[in-house]
């Protein structure tokens, strides 16, 4: 998706077509996003007066709970998956029924890492203005860069392909991938991409970046983002 008229309920593939646009890597270029630390909550030290036995208990429950948390499976929430060459799974393994769109797409894999809305918005919320000849006007952007995405997944492929809910992908070099311009943006103009519009996430970078873009559109920046395949 991006750019497309429509969807198309077909095999996944990599470029071409008239939808998000061409494939292809990335050449330099473009400014450095700005960067929007999120804060986390400061934690309480409610457990100083408690009994020594009772705080045993607690300590006992919590190592319990860490180790039952060692291997998550975050199917549920996920938004966004990171599957192939990854070295920090955390949910299974691909399995056809609970996996039924993957499915559809003819997508399989061994080793995923699922993103929530919340664990993208966690890896840093970057800032990036663009507008290109067919918008209508220039979007604000933020969200995690990909390289923040594939660094949380462990991921140690040498090319990444970025894939829409329709099948259509964009195929990125892993040093392209890992620049500061290059978004998975979750938010444009203040507002939560959401499914049925550019959801749930939408690959931006600067004009110019991607290789053959063509330079009055904004082919090449796929939207709806779900999958990201590592090689």
């Amino acid at each position: 998706m991006g750019g497309r008229t429509g969807h198309r309920d077909a095999p996944a593939r990599t470029g071409g077509g008239s939808g998000h646009g061409k494939d292809g890597g990335v050449k330099p270029g473009g400014k450095e996003a700005e960067v929007y630390p999120v804060m986390g909550e400061k934690q309480r030290s409610w457990a100083a007066g408690l009994p020594g036995a009772v705080l045993g208990v607690l300590l006992f429950l919590a190592i319990g709970a860490g180790a039952s948390a060692a291997a998550p499976d975050k199917r549920g929430d996920a938004v966004v998956t990171v599957t192939g060459s990854v070295t920090r799974p955390n949910r299974p393994p691909f399995e056809s029924f609970q996996d039924g769109y993957f499915a559809h797409l003819n997508l399989s894999f061994d080793r995923a890492h699922a993103f929530s809305r919340d664990d993208l918005r966690r890896l840093g919320m970057h800032r990036i203005v663009l507008r290109y000849p067919n918008w209508p006007k220039a979007i604000v952007f933020r969200g995690p860069t990909l390289g923040e995405v594939l660094a949380a997944a462990g991921a140690t492929g040498r090319s990444v392909t970025v894939r829409a809910l329709d099948g259509y992908g964009v195929q990125i070099p892993a040093e392209v991938a890992a620049r500061s311009d290059v978004i998975l943006a979750v938010e444009a103009d203040g507002q939560r991409l959401g499914l049925g519009g550019r959801g749930p996430a939408w690959l931006v970078c600067p004009k110019g970046t991607l290789p053959d873009q063509d330079p009055d559109t904004d082919s090449g920046l796929v939207w709806a983002v779900f999958h990201i395949a590592v090689e």
